[in-house]
Order: C-alpha cells, then structure tokens, then sequence
C-alpha cells in the first residue's frame, strides 16, 4: 500500500477519562437532557467535540447538530477542535456552531425577509441616549448599564407600563418621556436590540417549529452564562430534541448581563418533561496541584472537588506592595526575567486586572519600557469606542436607505448638528411617514426638496449636510465604488477621509485623547480596525465558494465573529472578564482591588478571582497593593483576605510564597528541571490562537464518499475500548478508557 494511503488509515486514539466517556456516548434519546459541570482545564470542550464525532459516528449527519454558546471565542474554540479532530474544513462547516446572537440572527433574517437584523452597538446607544434624554433625566439615565436599558424597553414592548417598566430601577430620575423618544428613535432607525433579537427568534420558531425539524440534538456550551431570555431560546429549540448543556456555576462571572449560578434550578424547572442526568468532569489537566489549591481556597475545597493531574511544581507567589507604581515595576523586571530564559515566550505570559483602566496604564508603561503587549477582550476593543463610527460609515456607503440609525449617528458628529437639528429631523420624517404605505427613509428625506427647503434657513449645517450627501454619492457612483468594495486599503483611505471632513477626528481629539495614553489607545483602536479589513478580506475569498459577497458586505456581516489574536511577541493583557475561556502559562493578577466587599458581592467576587486563578497552568503571581498604609498593613490584609480566602492566615502562608513590601526577591527563582520540563510539554499551537489556520491538515480524518444517488460524509463505525490505568498524584487511581476511533475511507 503507499505510503499515503498508509497513512490516512492509521487509527485516532482518543484518551478520555470514565466520566468523559459517559459524556460522550450519553444516549441520543429526545426526552432525555444531560448536564455536565465542568470545572477548570476539565477538558469539556475536548468532551462536546468527541461527542459531535461520536454521534456523526452513529449516522447522525452534520446538519442535525445545533451548537450554542455565549461567546464568539467559545465557539471558534469548538471549530478550532473539530478542524484538529477531523482535518476537514467541509465537514466542520455543516455543523451548525452559532453564537446565540449569530443563530437568532440567522433564524429571523431567513425567516421574514423584510426584518433588519442589525444590532444597536455600545456607541449607538450613547448617541441614543443623548438624543433621548431630556434635561431632568440624562445625567442618571447615561449612568444606565446597555443591559438596564434593554430590560427597560423589552419590559414596554412586551406590553408593560412604561411607569412600571421604571419601578424595576428605583433610585434613578427617569422620566416617561426619555423612554418614549427612546422607543421612537429604536422605531425610526431600522435597528433592534439584542434583547429584541432574541425575542424575534423565540416567536419566529414558536410560529413556525418545522424550520429546526432537521435538529436532532441541541448542545449548549457555558451554560453558567446564560440569563432567562437564553434560556427561553434554548428551551424552544430543543423541544423535542436530545440536549446536552455543559458548564461550570462557580465560574459565573457575567452577572452584570443577568446571568447567574442558580440557573442550573431554573434549568431542572424549565425542562419537567425531559429526563435530566448530570455528570461531573472533575479532573483537572490544566493546572498545577499549588496552583488549584489557591483556587479551592476562593472557591471553597468543599465545593470544587477537583482531582489535579498534573505533577507538583511552585507554589504561587503572594506578593504584597505599597503602591501600584511599586507592583508595575515588578511585573515589568521580572517579566524581563521570564524572557530571558529563551524557554519561555512573551505570548505565554498574560496579566489580569479587575479593570480596564488598570490595563491602559500598566500597557503605556510596557511600551516605555520596550516590551510589547496586547490587550485581549471578548470583543474588538475599537467596536466600543468612537472608531465603530467608521462602521456607520460603511452602513451608509453600502445601503444608505437602510442605515437610518447610522445616518442619524455620524450626521451629530458634523459641527454644528445638534439633538434639535436631529429630532426636527426625525419628528419630520414621522409625521410624513404617519400615513405612508411606502416609509421614507432619512436617506430619501436628506435628499429631498423638503429637506432643502427646510434647512434654508439654516446655511451652514444645511451645507456641511448635503456636502455629506453628496460625497457619498459620489462614493457611491459604479466607477468609483468598484475601486474599493473589494480593496481595504482604498476603503480604510475612503473612511478616514469622512472621518476627517465631517467630524470624527473633532469628536476624538477634542474629547478623548488628553494624554500620550490616550494617543496610542485610539491609535491601536484604528490599527485593530484595519487589520481586520484584511482579516475579513481573506475570509470572503475563501467564501467565494458559497457567497458572492464584496468585502464591505462581508466586514459589515462579520466584524464582531473574530476575536482579538495573541501575537507571539507580545505580552497578553486582559481583564478577568475577557480572559474567561482561555489560559496561560504564566498568571500575574494585579492586586489594585482592595475593597471590602458585602455579603451580595462576595460570592461574585470570589467567583472572578477564581476564574482568574484557574487561567494559569503553570506559575502564578497574585498581588495585593496596600496604597502607601504599611502600618495598617496587617490589618489591611487580614479583612482583605479574608474576603477572598476560605481558609486562615496560617493556611494561606502553606498554599502561597508570600513576600512583603520590603522584601527583595519576590519573583520565582525556576531551576533547569522546570524550563526543561516547561519546554519539552508546553503547546504552543494551543487553544488561545484565535483566528484559525485554514492550511487543511496533512493526515485527513474522514473521506469524501460520492455514488449515484447521493454525496456525502462516511464515517468508520468501528469503535474499539481498552482499559488502562492512570495514577493522580494524590494517589487516586481512576480507570481510563481509551476510544480507539478508525476513520474508514
């Protein structure tokens, strides 16, 4: 046989544990929901992939899967899986893997043609919000989280008072009428929110439940995450259906969305008609035993039940400051320490903070000091900034009769166009569009006889308007417009351009930047944004094969699917937040959050610093700032700790290395055994590579089977089970099975 067919038949060992196993091959029956609590570095995502295999392994096809989860990161981490697993792009493109945003969106826009999917961003609710507000209102009503507001609208469009849509938010001067003009201008501009999005899915499947009949098991990913309009929507999509949830409670950190760790009640509550099953991946793989010992230590051992399989290294370093100048000095000597080993990686190295802010000024000092970083979030930095105006531009250059809400944003950056200019804008196209089969959009009205007789009397911002117009329909024009729908150098020229004339630049520098900080955030901001120009652009080539669509369509369709990549040269930055689902193997967690937390708060508290904690596989800093008060130091730290720690002083002295603020080696002294060992197992085409490599594997994992009737995907169905045995350094010993699975051709 050649060597090349020798090679795609050779057999995929996959090695799961016993509860892993279970998991697996649960049974795919549709009364019937599993839920599995995975901790830290369990290998959950590694179980649902195998899952998917398995199942397609029994006949279920591609297309029968729904895959759900909160983040775009998770679900490129499940593809990213799929891809290792079977090496075929194809086949993993079948799958249904979706966002719940991504879903919802999919589900209502093939369903009712003439709905606008598109989502109100964080700097199109600012504009809203000073739009809305009146006078008496606007100082508490921007203080309002998005979240707040959406409740506050959903609650109305569902059929409440706006009077008691209000009484949800006591304390805060909201009048009726900020609510009204909010509701109007969400009305006018063609836009929804999430909350309404989500809404829009669930009455689209409940009138029309034939349009999932091809869904035969609904998997849901981070379950811990959801809050009660997710889960609606999981509830029915998998009515009927086999189900399969996987998470971790002590790892919910989103509570400030709605979710919460008691969902799992909610869950048993929501699903009376299914057999519900649970099973626990309580082996760890990540984490060193020093290092998930702090962690049961926030969490509390009882709780955890974490079995670590890896061997004993360092214990973590607690390293106590004076001041946050004094602890960025550290990190900065000691990350230069690291490096230079020549072992270790900047991109192996992440720092955590409580606080973005925290993050912008330890990133300046980084800069100084010759040492590239990145800052990673959940989503692209510059979508919440002013930079997502250079989007709006875009909505009005690709379709300005349905960019009402994007028209409405960049028309209040030109200099001299305020919020009466704006609502004498909106309250004419209402009234005209009152009793009007065909609405007029703002683009139609802006070039309109009416508009111009209107704005005579006001000559100025009538011209710097219609000069807007105008050069996008010049923009516009067949010539010109072919020279950059599919060019993002020529488009990036185009929107900067706008930006300049008509008012961005102003708004930025006028506001924003006051410091050289400022000036390198807003300059990644623009770099982020046209690095993914080029990113989007390369994926619509390789799109080309199923859609014909120019780059500007794609960025507009896609932006927010891909997450911000890790640089192999630069230190990785984050908030604790944005570094769920990831890991590292080298932690420092900034000690800048001293305060006192009541007893609502704790919990959630203690919850981020365990997700914190548990990013770290191998070396682990944690640091407390005590803000110049050295004499109150002890007292400082003990009621600190205390409200972090479940265990004693005495005991955290044996799950730490503590050095004090006067202290001189405070960093990690690692000897060759370690760099040896950290060299030799460390991968690093891990998990955390963001954007994934499209280069198709060499040994390919299922074959392409064509015959007359029909084509699809076959996959061997020969699975063997052998039984072997692996100790954990705690002496348990848990039998493992090992799947050997054959992919026949």
């Amino acid at each position: 046989m050649p060597e090349k067919e020798q090679e795609e038949d050779r057999e995929l060992e996959l090695n799961v544990t016993p509860s892993q196993y279970d998991a697996i091959t649960y049974p795919l029956d549709s009364n019937r929901l599993l839920k599995i609590i995975a901790g830290p570095g369990s290998g959950k995502t590694k179980t649902l992939v195998n899952r998917i295999v398995y199942l397609l392994n029994e006949g279920v096809k591609p297309n029968e899967f729904l895959v759900l989860s909160m983040t775009n990161r998770a679900v490129l981490a499940l593809k990213n899986q799929m891809y290792e697993l079977l090496g075929e792009e194809e086949l993993v493109s079948q799958i249904n893997i979706h966002t719940f945003h991504s879903f919802s969106s999919s589900v209502v826009s093939s369903n009712n043609v003439a709905k606008d999917c598109r989502i109100i961003e964080d700097i199109g609710w600012r504009t809203l919000i000073n739009l809305s507000s009146t006078h008496s209102s606007h100082n508490t009503f921007s203080r309002l989280s998005r979240s707040q507001i959406e409740e506050i609208v959903e609650s109305v469009n569902a059929g409440m008072t706006i009077n008691d849509a209000l009484v949800k938010h006591p304390g805060k001067k909201i009048d009726v009428e900020t609510i009204k003009n909010i509701m109007t201008w969400l009305s006018n501009s063609n836009i929804i929110t999430y909350q309404d999005l989500l809404v829009d899915c669930i009455k689209t499947v409940r009138k029309n439940p034939a349009i999932l009949n091809n869904i035969k098991t609904v998997i849901v990913d981070e379950f811990q995450d959801m809050y009660g309009k997710l889960l609606d929507v999981v509830e029915i999509v998998s009515r009927q259906k086999n189900l399969v949830i996987a998470g971790d409670p002590n790892q919910s950190i989103y509570g400030f969305l709605g979710s919460n760790p008691n969902i799992l009640d909610r869950i048993d509550k929501a699903f009376l008609d299914k057999q519900i099953d649970v099973i626990h991946l309580n082996e760890c793989f990540r984490s060193t035993p020093e290092i998930m010992r702090v962690a049961e230590a926030i969490i509390d051992a009882d709780t955890a039940r974490i079995h670590v399989v890896k061997q004993q290294s360092y214990l973590p370093i607690l390293n106590i400051f004076l001041t946050e100048e004094e602890e960025y000095q550290f990190i900065i000597d000691e990350i230069k320490k690291l490096v230079s080993t020549e072992v270790i990686k900047p991109i192996d190295i992440v720092i955590l903070s409580h606080t973005n802010k925290t993050l912008d000024k330890l990133q300046h000092l980084l800069k100084t000091n010759d040492i590239q970083s990145v800052k990673l979030s959940l989503n692209q930095p510059w979508i919440n900034s002013e930079i997502f105006h250079l989007v709006d531009y875009l909505n009005i250059i690709y379709e300005p009769e349905k960019a009402n809400h994007s028209l409405i944003c960049v028309l209040g950056l030109i200099e001299g166009v305020g919020p009466i200019t704006l609502k004498t804008l909106m309250n004419k196209i209402g009234k005209i569009n009152e009793n009007n089969s065909n609405p007029v959009s703002i683009w139609e009205y802006l070039n309109s006889e009416e508009f111009a007789s209107l704005m005579k009397t006001r000559t100025k911002v009538a011209k710097k308007i219609m000069d807007f117009t105008n050069e996008i329909m010049q923009i516009r024009s067949p010539e010109n417009y072919s020279k950059i729908e599919n060019n993002p150098d020529e488009l990036i020229k185009i929107l900067l351009d706008l930006g300049k004339k008509y008012g961005l630049k102003r708004l930025i520098t006028s506001k924003k930047i006051v410091t050289e900080q400022d000036l390198v955030k807003y300059d990644n901001y623009l770099n982020q944004f046209y690095e993914y120009l080029w990113i989007i652009y390369e994926k619509s080539f390789t799109a080309k094969n199923v859609s014909q669509a120019s780059l500007i369509e794609f960025f507009l369709k896609n932006y927010n699917d891909i997450p911000l990549a890790q640089k192999e040269n630069s230190i990785n930055l984050s908030t604790i937040h944005s570094a769920k689902g990831l890991e590292f193997p080298i932690v420092f967690i900034l000690g800048a959050d001293n305060r006192i937390y009541d007893s609502h708060e704790l919990q959630a508290h203690r919850r981020k610093l365990y997700v914190a904690v548990t990013r770290a596989s191998q070396l682990l800093y944690y640091g407390k700032v005590l803000n110049n008060d050295s004499f109150h130091s002890n007292a400082l730290l003990s009621s600190n700790m205390n409200s972090e720690f479940f265990v004693d002083k005495k005991t955290l002295g044996k799950i730490f290395k503590i050095n004090n603020y006067n202290d001189s080696n405070r960093g990690f002294n690692l000897d060759n055994i370690f760099l040896k060992n950290y060299s030799n197992n460390l991968r690093r085409q891990g998990k955390n590579f963001l954007i994934p490599n499209n280069k198709k594997f060499d040994r390919r994992m299922y074959h392409h089977k064509v015959d007359e009737n029909k084509s699809g995907y076959h996959i061997g169905r020969r699975w063997g089970f052998q039984n072997n045995a692996f100790k954990f350094p705690n002496g348990i010993k848990i039998g493992m099975r090992f799947i050997k699975l054959h992919f026949s051709r």
